[in-house]
């Protein structure tokens, strides 16, 4: 079973599982919690809310065999309570049905966040009534009626959906169809590669401001979370810095940099937010300006503002793990095999663990540049998808080996619903044709936007230098651990 249960008694006895459960509800379980005794009168559920019968009912489901179920007594919670998928449809687009098949896949695993990543350089995915120009020129998108019910679906399931639109940078898909709201207001067209786009919202201009404003208030009705992300992550300030507008909003605000414009842009969008009764979530890039509310959500993703997270952490502030080298689901087995996934060390490299001031909670990320099809949307997920269960409900508590086995067991079940399951060959890939994959796949991250439009590609080290990255340690640590699957001569294996 995955996730295993806090405590799971198994008895020798099986009985037909009953056409009637019995359903009690006790809210002193606390969040999320059930209890589950089955013998021979019957079987019976404690819940302590809504999550919680949906999560007994997907124990009892994956413990029952051919109709028959063993005697036994289980309780459960959560390690975690934010444990979550980032799934990209900006990138590649991905139909309703398949949405609801993530959605349900996530619901089996006891996973309660969908991060649905709707707008980014290359698409925004969202129905507006006020801006229609925005679908017209990404083509594919949800209209507000789909939103709505893939919205309900997930609740039905135990899913808060969470949205994002990433601003001020991964905006050009924004930017193709208000090409005012840039600082040199050129027209352009949505991206077509990976990469980081110099072209970003004009922090100085007011309009920028007036069409967010607009924008939320069609859109933010549409979700039922009091959380929504407002991206903040891999934001260029080129443009910024020969803009008269943004140059004269840093002189306006007695600003020292281009980092704590954009500090106050985040604060212009918070404000934004709480007019909605919204709490925001940004990516750990955001903390460089120095200005993120108390009431903002880290997603820590890379640990190039490593300082600046433990800080924040440090301070009170809640925040999510997503590491890039330990759960980005984008990048192939033989980067991030299930292996390493499960047996992955959270903590903040060169900053140690993080036991005084733990996450709320962890999220695997899928971005799709490089995920073209559902078959390759399941198989990134499936099986990695059940260490970052796992690991977010129980914690790691077994062997990785035991895991396995548990891995096995799931992926045949998984299969005979129709998910498309990795081939167990490749969960932890080794030799030269894994090598081959990840080099594939690392020159592919490093050329992007570079061939579509070089003016237009951000030379990102650069900015981070100027953004006063002081985490070399960090990342050389990091990288060290991203390449020891493949032993300490990298020319064995992963780059």
């Amino acid at each position: 079973m995955i996730p295993v249960p806090v405590k799971y008694i198994k008895k020798n006895n099986e009985i037909q599982i009953p056409e009637n459960i019995n359903y009690k509800e006790n809210q002193a379980l606390g969040s999320e919690a059930y209890k589950i005794t089955v013998n021979a009168n019957g079987a019976f559920v404690e819940y302590s809310d809504h999550r919680g019968k949906i999560w007994a009912d997907q124990t009892l489901k994956s413990i029952t065999k051919n109709g028959k179920i063993s005697e036994c007594e289980i309780y459960d919670y959560p390690k975690y309570h934010h444990r979550g998928l980032n799934f990209d449809v900006s990138r590649h687009f991905f139909s309703v049905e398949e949405v609801k098949k993530v959605l349900d896949m996530m619901s089996m695993l006891k996973m309660n966040v969908l991060h649905w990543h709707l707008s980014d350089d290359q698409g925004f995915r969202i129905e507006s009534f006020k801006y229609p120009d925005l679908q017209k020129e990404s083509i594919d998108y949800y209209t507000q009626e789909q939103i709505r019910d893939i919205v309900n679906y997930a609740e039905e399931r135990g899913i808060e959906v969470v949205p994002e639109i990433d601003m001020p940078g991964h905006t050009r898909a924004i930017l193709a169809a208000r090409p005012d709201l840039s600082c040199t207001k050129r027209k352009l067209k949505p991206g077509k590669d990976a990469g980081i786009y110099k072209r970003i919202f004009c922090a100085g201009n007011e309009a920028v401001y007036t069409f967010i404003e607009e924008l939320f208030d069609e859109i933010l009705p549409l979700f039922k979370s009091n959380r929504f992300h407002i991206g903040g992550d891999e934001a260029p300030k080129a443009m910024w810095k020969t803009c008269p507008l943004c140059n004269a909003k840093l002189k306006e605000l007695s600003l020292n940099n281009m980092q704590e414009l954009q500090g106050y842009f985040g604060g212009r969008v918070t404000d934004i937010l709480k007019k909605h009764g919204k709490r925001p979530i940004m990516w750990n890039d955001a903390l460089v300006g120095n200005k993120v509310s108390k009431d903002a959500q880290i997603q820590y993703w890379t640990p190039s503002y490593n300082r600046q997270t433990v800080e924040f952490a440090k301070a009170g502030g809640e925040w999510i793990f997503s590491d890039m080298h330990e759960v980005y689901l984008d990048y192939p087995y033989s980067m991030t095999g299930l292996k390493k996934m499960y047996e992955m060390v959270m903590d903040f490299a060169d900053e140690g663990g993080f036991e005084s001031y733990p996450p709320i909670g962890m999220e695997a990320c899928l971005w799709t540049e490089r995920v073209d099809s559902d078959e390759k949307l399941e198989e990134r997920l499936l099986p990695r998808l059940f260490a970052l269960a796992e690991l977010s409900w129980s914690g790691r508590v077994s062997t990785y080996e035991e895991f396995e086995e548990r891995c096995k067991e799931e992926a045949e079940r998984f299969s005979q619903i129709g998910y498309t399951v990795k081939d167990q060959a490749w969960w932890n890939p080794k030799g030269e044709e894994a090598k081959l994959e990840a080099e594939a796949f690392m020159k592919s991250m490093s050329t992007g936007c570079i061939e579509e439009d070089p003016e237009e590609m951000a030379n990102w080290e650069e900015e981070q230098a100027e953004e006063g990255k002081n985490n070399y340690a960090a990342d050389q640590k990091y990288k060290e651990r991203f390449l020891s699957m493949w032993g300490s001569d990298p020319s064995d294996g992963q780059l």
